[in-house]
């Protein structure tokens, strides 16, 4: 007996978040060439790796003996002081899984946070519905980076004549109160670092500012520890795709631009990225696949390469190697204005052979060791790559080079030029 309750069944409820995704490896390949000629292709070609893990749900069952614990149901009981306050917090844009919720939910959603914030134990919350919980638990996750001491919950549900009528939260923790402070203290450390030199206006430059510093300081690792959270990218340095996600929803609030993090698969397997909203216009943007490395065939060395075709795409280009299965419905991405190709100049409509020449000119002047195109059809790439590579085109823009490095990407439409 328990409080004058009979337990009738006793499991651990558990919502976690695992998602695992290792960024896009390109690996040097010689290519052909025809009988006779002496110019060297050297190709670089890219593979996938990819591993994932499902969320898990149980809960506490407990039969009541006591109808006392009846007399008020707990959809009926009056809205706390600390409630009232936190509701009008949460009408801030970056709480967006929020703003999908009805009014009921939202008050769940409320007690939640709260319980979590404060590392509360048995929070009584004002709905006895499990589904309604975990969905609330999950927005609430997502739109609160800074719980990253939560990896999950328990519930324990307390039933009278086999009806809920009290269910007690309790977040599960990955550390205790002063490991988290102390925690905090060097994610704020890493946070001010970052944004101390962050862009101040526009959006577009804001993103790819905070999305070439995550990739730049963070390492791709499935062993790093707390890797489904922001501590492993603040903290450690090392994460997968749940913990670039949330890191960038973080340092993207901290910057006032609109920011969510997305879920679903990426070449068959659980991912995690982010929709963000540039300048009015909505698109997505992957940092974990941002954060890619080539290895020549011929030296065995590896260099990083930042992979920018998910940087401002839209809903077209993400689902060639995308699908969205995310809880929160989502805006329509259709636009390319905030388009990392269409912002820098590198998307091509047409195969423009003098328009791309000019662009070999100017990235020699900038000394850029390599740089990507991305085409915006098909027919466009596949012109491109008979004149260049098929009828070596390309050693007419190289001038006087007699080998050319390069990759194409025919599922994303992109050539990458090493020069």
């Amino acid at each position: 007996m328990l409080g004058g309750c009979s337990v009738q069944g006793i499991a651990d409820s558990m919502a976690t978040f695992v998602y695992e995704h290792l960024p896009k490896d390109l690996e040097r390949e010689i290519a052909s060439v025809p009988a006779g000629v002496t110019k060297d292709l050297t190709e670089e070609v890219l593979s996938y790796e990819f591993e994932g893990v499902p969320w898990e749900n149980e809960e506490y069952i407990v039969e009541s003996q006591d109808l006392e614990d009846i007399v008020i149901p707990p959809e009926e009981q009056e809205m706390s002081e600390e409630e009232s306050s936190l509701t009008s917090l949460m009408e801030d844009e970056k709480n967006y899984c929020y703003s999908l919720l009805e009014v009921s939910d939202k008050r769940v959603y409320i007690q939640i946070f709260n319980s979590l914030l404060q590392m509360g134990q048995d929070t009584v919350l004002s709905s006895t519905d499990t589904a309604q919980i975990e969905k609330c638990f999950n927005f609430c996750m997502m739109d609160h980076p800074e719980l990253f001491f939560v990896d999950g919950y328990r519930t324990k549900l307390t039933t009278s004549g086999g009806i809920p009528i009290r269910l007690e939260f309790t977040g599960r923790f990955t550390c205790t109160a002063e490991e988290r402070k102390e925690k905090q203290d060097e994610i704020d450390e890493y946070v001010s670092a970052c944004l101390s030199e962050a862009p101040k206006t526009d959006d577009y430059a804001k993103v790819k500012y905070i999305f070439d510093y995550l990739i730049d300081k963070t390492d791709y690792d499935l062993e790093a520890p707390d890797n489904q959270n922001i501590s492993s990218v603040f903290i450690t340095r090392k994460s997968v795709c749940q913990g670039y996600s949330m890191a960038t929803k973080y340092l993207l609030d901290k910057l006032g631009v609109f920011c969510t993090v997305v879920y679903g698969e990426a070449e068959g397997v659980s991912h995690a990225w982010n929709l963000v909203r540039m300048n009015g216009t909505y698109c997505y943007v992957d940092t974990t696949w941002g954060d890619a490395s080539y290895k020549s065939s011929d030296t065995g060395e590896v260099r990083d390469n930042t992979n920018y075709n998910y940087l401002g795409c839209n809903e077209e280009i993400l689902k060639r190697t995308h699908k969205i299965d995310s809880p929160a419905a989502l805006p329509e991405c259709t636009a390319l204005t905030e388009y990392f190709f269409v912002k820098e100049g590198l998307y091509f409509e047409s195969p423009d052979m003098e328009r791309l020449k000019k662009l070999f000119g100017e990235k020699r002047q900038q000394g850029a060791e390599f740089f990507t195109i991305r085409c915006a059809n098909d027919q466009v790439y596949d012109t491109f790559d008979l004149e260049l590579f098929e009828k070596q085109g390309i050693f007419s823009l190289l001038g006087n080079e007699l080998h050319a490095n390069f990759i194409r990407d025919r599922e994303e439409d992109s050539i990458t030029f090493f020069i």
